[in-house]
Protein backbone atom coordinates (compact mmCIF):
# COMPACT_ATOMS: atom_id res chain seq x y z
CA UNK A 1 0.00 0.00 0.00
CA UNK A 2 2.83 2.20 0.21
CA UNK A 3 3.50 2.54 -3.11
CA UNK A 4 0.25 3.25 -3.67
CA UNK A 5 0.20 6.31 -1.42
CA UNK A 6 3.10 8.02 -3.07
CA UNK A 7 1.50 7.59 -6.17
CA UNK A 8 -1.66 9.05 -5.41
CA UNK A 9 -0.46 11.54 -2.82
CA UNK A 10 0.30 14.16 -5.65
CA UNK A 11 -2.54 13.37 -7.40
CA UNK A 12 -4.57 13.98 -3.79
CA UNK A 13 -2.68 17.29 -3.39
CA UNK A 14 -3.34 18.83 -6.71
CA UNK A 15 -6.97 17.64 -6.69
CA UNK A 16 -7.55 19.02 -3.40
CA UNK A 17 -5.92 22.80 -3.95
CA UNK A 18 -6.78 22.56 -7.97
CA UNK A 19 -3.23 23.55 -8.63
CA UNK A 20 -3.30 26.50 -11.58
CA UNK A 21 0.67 27.82 -12.26
CA UNK A 22 0.39 31.06 -12.69
CA UNK A 23 2.41 32.76 -15.64
CA UNK A 24 3.24 29.88 -17.63
CA UNK A 25 5.92 32.64 -18.85
CA UNK A 26 6.99 33.42 -15.52
CA UNK A 27 10.72 32.99 -14.47
CA UNK A 28 12.12 29.42 -13.38
CA UNK A 29 12.82 31.76 -10.14
CA UNK A 30 9.61 31.83 -9.16
CA UNK A 31 10.15 28.61 -7.86
CA UNK A 32 12.66 28.37 -4.70
CA UNK A 33 16.02 25.71 -5.92
CA UNK A 34 14.87 23.78 -2.07
CA UNK A 35 11.36 23.23 -3.77
CA UNK A 36 12.79 21.61 -6.69
CA UNK A 37 14.98 19.88 -4.59
CA UNK A 38 12.35 18.39 -2.30
CA UNK A 39 9.88 17.43 -4.99
CA UNK A 40 12.87 15.53 -6.56
CA UNK A 41 13.91 14.13 -2.94
CA UNK A 42 10.37 12.84 -2.08
CA UNK A 43 10.16 11.02 -5.42
CA UNK A 44 13.41 8.92 -4.49
CA UNK A 45 11.98 8.36 -1.26
CA UNK A 46 14.59 10.79 0.54
CA UNK A 47 11.82 12.68 1.93
CA UNK A 48 8.84 12.01 4.03
CA UNK A 49 5.42 12.95 2.46
CA UNK A 50 4.74 15.43 5.21
CA UNK A 51 8.23 17.45 4.33
CA UNK A 52 6.63 17.28 0.49
CA UNK A 53 3.16 18.99 1.29
CA UNK A 54 4.74 21.46 2.84
CA UNK A 55 6.85 22.43 0.22
CA UNK A 56 3.19 22.62 -1.47
CA UNK A 57 1.62 24.42 1.38
CA UNK A 58 4.63 27.13 0.66
CA UNK A 59 4.28 27.82 -2.79
CA UNK A 60 0.58 28.49 -2.48
CA UNK A 61 0.98 30.60 0.59
CA UNK A 62 3.18 32.94 -1.57
CA UNK A 63 1.30 33.54 -5.05
CA UNK A 64 3.56 30.95 -6.54
CA UNK A 65 0.76 28.51 -7.27
CA UNK A 66 -3.26 29.43 -6.81
CA UNK A 67 -6.25 26.96 -5.62
CA UNK A 68 -9.30 27.36 -7.73
CA UNK A 69 -12.80 27.18 -6.05
CA UNK A 70 -14.32 24.73 -3.47
CA UNK A 71 -16.37 23.51 -6.60
CA UNK A 72 -13.73 22.04 -8.39
CA UNK A 73 -11.95 20.80 -5.11
CA UNK A 74 -15.74 18.35 -4.44
CA UNK A 75 -15.41 17.24 -7.94
CA UNK A 76 -11.49 16.04 -7.08
CA UNK A 77 -12.79 15.02 -3.92
CA UNK A 78 -15.50 12.64 -5.40
CA UNK A 79 -13.63 11.21 -8.36
CA UNK A 80 -10.95 10.17 -6.07
CA UNK A 81 -13.38 8.68 -3.80
CA UNK A 82 -15.06 6.72 -7.33
CA UNK A 83 -10.99 5.77 -8.02
CA UNK A 84 -10.56 4.13 -4.12
CA UNK A 85 -13.81 2.58 -4.36
CA UNK A 86 -12.71 0.96 -8.28
CA UNK A 87 -9.51 -0.01 -6.46
CA UNK A 88 -10.86 -1.80 -3.40
CA UNK A 89 -13.03 -3.31 -5.72
CA UNK A 90 -10.04 -4.58 -7.58
CA UNK A 91 -8.63 -5.81 -4.57
CA UNK A 92 -11.62 -7.97 -3.69
CA UNK A 93 -11.72 -9.38 -6.75
CA UNK A 94 -7.98 -10.40 -6.82
CA UNK A 95 -8.18 -11.94 -3.40
CA UNK A 96 -11.30 -13.84 -4.66
CA UNK A 97 -9.60 -15.04 -7.85
CA UNK A 98 -6.51 -15.92 -5.15
CA UNK A 99 -8.66 -18.51 -3.66
CA UNK A 100 -10.27 -19.77 -6.60
CA UNK A 101 -6.94 -20.49 -8.63
CA UNK A 102 -5.85 -22.11 -5.02
CA UNK A 103 -8.95 -24.16 -4.65
CA UNK A 104 -8.38 -25.14 -8.57
CA UNK A 105 -5.01 -25.98 -7.92
CA UNK A 106 -5.87 -28.06 -4.71
CA UNK A 107 -8.32 -30.19 -6.74
CA UNK A 108 -6.24 -30.71 -9.34
CA UNK A 109 -3.55 -32.00 -7.12
CA UNK A 110 -5.61 -34.11 -5.42
CA UNK A 111 -6.96 -35.86 -8.91
CA UNK A 112 -3.63 -36.22 -10.00
CA UNK A 113 -2.89 -38.50 -6.53
CA UNK A 114 -6.21 -40.37 -6.82
CA UNK A 115 -4.85 -41.56 -9.89
CA UNK A 116 -1.50 -41.92 -8.77
CA UNK A 117 -2.63 -44.28 -5.93
CA UNK A 118 -5.15 -46.16 -8.11
CA UNK A 119 -1.66 -47.22 -10.73
CA UNK A 120 0.16 -47.71 -7.70
CA UNK A 121 -2.49 -50.33 -5.68
CA UNK A 122 -4.16 -51.20 -8.44
CA UNK A 123 -2.54 -54.21 -10.44
CA UNK A 124 -3.47 -54.58 -14.33
CA UNK A 125 -6.62 -55.99 -15.30
CA UNK A 126 -5.77 -59.34 -16.51
CA UNK A 127 -7.55 -60.90 -19.21
CA UNK A 128 -8.99 -64.39 -17.41
CA UNK A 129 -11.25 -67.32 -18.86
CA UNK A 130 -14.47 -66.24 -19.73
CA UNK A 131 -17.15 -67.96 -18.20
CA UNK A 132 -18.86 -69.14 -20.94
CA UNK A 133 -20.88 -72.43 -21.29
CA UNK A 134 -19.35 -73.97 -24.07
CA UNK A 135 -21.37 -77.24 -24.42
CA UNK A 136 -23.63 -76.25 -26.99
CA UNK A 137 -20.49 -75.30 -29.05
CA UNK A 138 -19.27 -79.04 -28.44
CA UNK A 139 -20.22 -81.62 -31.10
CA UNK A 140 -17.44 -84.40 -29.82
CA UNK A 141 -15.59 -86.42 -27.62
CA UNK A 142 -11.72 -84.19 -28.55
CA UNK A 143 -10.57 -80.62 -26.95
CA UNK A 144 -13.17 -78.22 -26.50
CA UNK A 145 -12.72 -74.63 -24.36
CA UNK A 146 -13.40 -70.97 -24.67
CA UNK A 147 -10.33 -68.76 -24.39
CA UNK A 148 -9.43 -64.99 -25.37
CA UNK A 149 -8.39 -64.21 -28.85
CA UNK A 150 -4.39 -62.96 -28.93
CA UNK A 151 -3.69 -62.93 -32.02
CA UNK A 152 -4.74 -63.07 -35.81
CA UNK A 153 -2.00 -64.93 -38.20
CA UNK A 154 -3.72 -65.20 -41.52
CA UNK A 155 -7.25 -65.85 -42.71
CA UNK A 156 -7.40 -69.36 -41.64
CA UNK A 157 -5.65 -69.55 -38.04
CA UNK A 158 -5.87 -67.47 -34.92
CA UNK A 159 -3.99 -67.56 -31.19
CA UNK A 160 -6.50 -68.27 -28.34
CA UNK A 161 -5.23 -68.35 -25.24
CA UNK A 162 -1.28 -68.53 -27.24
CA UNK A 163 -2.28 -71.36 -28.89
CA UNK A 164 -2.73 -71.78 -32.68
CA UNK A 165 -5.83 -73.11 -34.15
CA UNK A 166 -6.14 -73.83 -37.86
CA UNK A 167 -9.95 -73.17 -39.09
CA UNK A 168 -10.73 -77.35 -40.17
CA UNK A 169 -11.76 -77.60 -44.02
CA UNK A 170 -10.86 -73.88 -44.40
CA UNK A 171 -7.98 -72.53 -47.02
CA UNK A 172 -7.01 -69.03 -47.42
CA UNK A 173 -4.48 -67.48 -49.68
CA UNK A 174 -0.45 -67.23 -48.56
CA UNK A 175 1.30 -64.59 -47.71
CA UNK A 176 2.22 -63.09 -50.75
CA UNK A 177 -0.38 -63.81 -52.79
CA UNK A 178 -3.64 -62.20 -54.07
CA UNK A 179 -6.66 -62.21 -51.64
CA UNK A 180 -3.94 -62.82 -48.48
CA UNK A 181 -4.27 -59.21 -46.62
CA UNK A 182 -8.37 -59.05 -47.57
CA UNK A 183 -9.03 -62.40 -45.23
CA UNK A 184 -6.67 -61.68 -42.31
CA UNK A 185 -8.83 -58.15 -42.62
CA UNK A 186 -11.70 -59.53 -42.40
CA UNK A 187 -10.76 -61.81 -39.27
CA UNK A 188 -9.44 -59.12 -37.67
CA UNK A 189 -12.64 -57.40 -37.99
CA UNK A 190 -15.61 -59.60 -37.10
CA UNK A 191 -13.29 -61.34 -34.39
CA UNK A 192 -10.73 -58.68 -33.44
CA UNK A 193 -7.97 -59.43 -30.31
CA UNK A 194 -9.50 -59.49 -27.39
CA UNK A 195 -12.73 -61.63 -28.59
CA UNK A 196 -13.88 -64.73 -26.87
CA UNK A 197 -13.70 -67.43 -28.82
CA UNK A 198 -15.36 -70.79 -28.40
CA UNK A 199 -12.76 -73.98 -30.26
CA UNK A 200 -14.13 -77.12 -30.46
CA UNK A 201 -11.12 -79.58 -32.14
CA UNK A 202 -11.72 -81.98 -35.07
CA UNK A 203 -12.06 -85.31 -33.39
CA UNK A 204 -11.18 -87.01 -36.65
CA UNK A 205 -8.07 -84.88 -36.75
CA UNK A 206 -6.59 -84.33 -33.30
CA UNK A 207 -2.95 -84.82 -34.72
CA UNK A 208 -3.27 -81.19 -36.02
CA UNK A 209 -1.20 -79.59 -38.48
CA UNK A 210 2.30 -78.54 -37.75
CA UNK A 211 1.39 -77.52 -34.14
CA UNK A 212 -1.95 -75.85 -34.95
CA UNK A 213 -5.13 -77.80 -33.71
CA UNK A 214 -7.48 -77.89 -36.25
CA UNK A 215 -11.31 -77.04 -35.30
CA UNK A 216 -14.23 -75.26 -35.73
CA UNK A 217 -13.91 -71.74 -34.17
CA UNK A 218 -16.63 -69.66 -33.00
CA UNK A 219 -16.35 -65.95 -32.10
CA UNK A 220 -18.17 -63.67 -29.64
CA UNK A 221 -16.55 -59.86 -30.63
CA UNK A 222 -18.60 -58.53 -27.47
CA UNK A 223 -21.08 -59.73 -24.29
CA UNK A 224 -23.55 -57.23 -27.02
CA UNK A 225 -22.56 -59.13 -29.99
CA UNK A 226 -23.56 -62.72 -31.27
CA UNK A 227 -21.92 -65.76 -32.09
CA UNK A 228 -20.38 -66.58 -35.53
CA UNK A 229 -18.86 -69.84 -37.02
CA UNK A 230 -15.39 -68.05 -38.37
CA UNK A 231 -14.70 -71.64 -40.74
CA UNK A 232 -18.77 -70.80 -42.06
CA UNK A 233 -18.08 -66.97 -42.31
CA UNK A 234 -14.53 -66.63 -44.13
CA UNK A 235 -16.10 -69.57 -46.66
CA UNK A 236 -18.93 -67.35 -47.14
CA UNK A 237 -17.06 -63.93 -48.16
CA UNK A 238 -15.34 -65.61 -51.43
CA UNK A 239 -11.90 -65.06 -49.22
CA UNK A 240 -11.43 -68.76 -49.18
CA UNK A 241 -12.06 -71.89 -50.28
CA UNK A 242 -13.25 -75.51 -48.36
CA UNK A 243 -10.77 -78.24 -48.69
CA UNK A 244 -13.17 -80.63 -50.29
CA UNK A 245 -9.73 -83.77 -49.93
CA UNK A 246 -10.42 -83.25 -46.19
CA UNK A 247 -14.44 -83.68 -46.15
CA UNK A 248 -14.32 -87.13 -45.45
CA UNK A 249 -11.71 -86.75 -42.97
CA UNK A 250 -13.45 -84.58 -40.91
CA UNK A 251 -16.02 -83.91 -38.14
CA UNK A 252 -17.57 -81.28 -39.50
CA UNK A 253 -17.36 -82.58 -43.20
CA UNK A 254 -21.01 -83.50 -42.55
CA UNK A 255 -22.08 -80.16 -40.68
CA UNK A 256 -24.21 -77.69 -43.25
CA UNK A 257 -22.36 -75.16 -43.79
CA UNK A 258 -19.60 -77.62 -44.75
CA UNK A 259 -22.24 -79.25 -47.12
CA UNK A 260 -23.16 -76.41 -48.22
CA UNK A 261 -19.70 -74.92 -49.23
CA UNK A 262 -18.59 -78.24 -51.35
CA UNK A 263 -18.25 -81.29 -49.00
CA UNK A 264 -21.95 -82.14 -50.29
CA UNK A 265 -20.65 -82.33 -53.33
CA UNK A 266 -17.55 -84.03 -53.06
CA UNK A 267 -19.08 -86.78 -51.29
CA UNK A 268 -21.91 -87.30 -54.16
CA UNK A 269 -18.49 -87.89 -56.55
CA UNK A 270 -16.83 -89.96 -54.29
CA UNK A 271 -19.45 -91.62 -52.68
CA UNK A 272 -18.95 -96.12 -52.55
CA UNK A 273 -21.61 -98.06 -54.26
CA UNK A 274 -24.00 -99.63 -52.53
CA UNK A 275 -23.55 -103.61 -51.75
CA UNK A 276 -25.67 -105.72 -53.62
CA UNK A 277 -25.85 -109.30 -51.95
CA UNK A 278 -25.96 -112.28 -54.28
CA UNK A 279 -29.10 -114.13 -55.36
CA UNK A 280 -27.65 -117.06 -53.74
CA UNK A 281 -24.90 -118.12 -51.53
CA UNK A 282 -21.91 -119.32 -53.44
CA UNK A 283 -20.40 -122.75 -52.29
CA UNK A 284 -17.23 -122.16 -49.87
CA UNK A 285 -14.95 -124.55 -51.75
CA UNK A 286 -11.53 -125.06 -49.20
CA UNK A 287 -8.48 -123.71 -50.85
CA UNK A 288 -5.84 -126.25 -52.06
CA UNK A 289 -2.13 -125.34 -50.56
CA UNK A 290 0.30 -125.13 -53.14
CA UNK A 291 3.60 -124.56 -51.63
CA UNK A 292 5.56 -121.58 -52.78
CA UNK A 293 8.17 -122.16 -54.96
CA UNK A 294 10.58 -119.47 -53.31
CA UNK A 295 11.11 -117.89 -50.13
CA UNK A 296 9.05 -114.45 -50.27
CA UNK A 297 10.80 -111.66 -49.97
CA UNK A 298 11.52 -109.66 -46.59
CA UNK A 299 9.24 -106.48 -46.05
CA UNK A 300 11.30 -103.23 -45.90
CA UNK A 301 9.27 -100.22 -44.09
CA UNK A 302 8.30 -97.48 -46.39
CA UNK A 303 10.74 -95.10 -47.41
CA UNK A 304 11.20 -92.02 -47.20
CA UNK A 305 11.13 -91.40 -51.26
CA UNK A 306 7.44 -92.92 -51.29
CA UNK A 307 6.26 -90.67 -49.11
CA UNK A 308 7.06 -87.49 -51.40
CA UNK A 309 3.95 -85.95 -53.25
CA UNK A 310 4.02 -86.45 -57.15
CA UNK A 311 3.14 -83.23 -57.61
CA UNK A 312 6.16 -81.44 -56.15
CA UNK A 313 9.26 -83.57 -58.28
CA UNK A 314 12.18 -81.51 -57.23
CA UNK A 315 11.56 -81.54 -53.45
CA UNK A 316 10.31 -84.28 -50.92
CA UNK A 317 7.03 -82.86 -49.28
CA UNK A 318 4.56 -85.24 -48.01
CA UNK A 319 1.42 -85.83 -49.27
CA UNK A 320 -1.85 -84.85 -47.19
CA UNK A 321 -3.13 -84.99 -44.37
CA UNK A 322 -2.28 -82.75 -43.21
CA UNK A 323 -2.47 -79.85 -45.18
CA UNK A 324 0.18 -77.50 -45.08
CA UNK A 325 0.82 -74.03 -46.13
CA UNK A 326 4.06 -72.44 -47.47
CA UNK A 327 4.67 -70.98 -43.78
CA UNK A 328 4.86 -74.70 -42.62
CA UNK A 329 8.09 -75.56 -45.41
CA UNK A 330 11.13 -74.83 -45.79
CA UNK A 331 11.14 -75.12 -49.76
CA UNK A 332 10.57 -71.73 -51.88
CA UNK A 333 10.03 -71.70 -55.71
CA UNK A 334 9.66 -75.19 -56.59
CA UNK A 335 8.27 -76.70 -59.53
CA UNK A 336 4.61 -77.72 -58.53
CA UNK A 337 2.87 -79.90 -60.84
CA UNK A 338 -1.30 -81.04 -60.98
CA UNK A 339 -3.43 -81.65 -58.80
CA UNK A 340 -1.09 -79.57 -56.11
CA UNK A 341 -3.10 -80.86 -53.17
CA UNK A 342 -1.37 -78.36 -50.99
CA UNK A 343 -2.63 -75.92 -53.08
CA UNK A 344 1.24 -74.22 -52.62
CA UNK A 345 0.90 -72.57 -56.35
CA UNK A 346 -2.13 -69.94 -55.94
CA UNK A 347 -1.17 -68.38 -59.08
CA UNK A 348 -1.20 -71.75 -60.89
CA UNK A 349 1.85 -70.68 -62.75
CA UNK A 350 3.97 -73.98 -62.20
CA UNK A 351 5.96 -72.74 -59.15
CA UNK A 352 5.14 -73.41 -55.66
CA UNK A 353 5.78 -70.68 -52.34
CA UNK A 354 7.31 -67.98 -54.53
CA UNK A 355 9.40 -65.33 -52.97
Amino acid sequence: MGNWVKIWIPVIAVAIFSITIVSISAEESLIPAWIKNTASFWIKGDVSDKEFISAIEWMIENDVIKASSNENYEYTQNQLESYKSAYHKLEIENEQLKKDVARLESDVTALLQADLDYYETTEPEKQTQPQVDVSEYCYGYASCFAGIVTEIVDGDTIKVDGNSIRFALVNTPEYGETGYLEARKFIEQVCPVGSVALVDEDDYQTEGSYGRMLALVWCQKSQYSSTINLNEQILGTGLAEILTSFCSQSEFGSHTWAQMYGCGAAQQKYEAPKYTPPKSEPKYEEPKYTPPKSEPPESTPETTQERCDPSYPTVCIPPPPPDLDCGEISFRNFKVLQPDPHRFDGDKDGIGCES
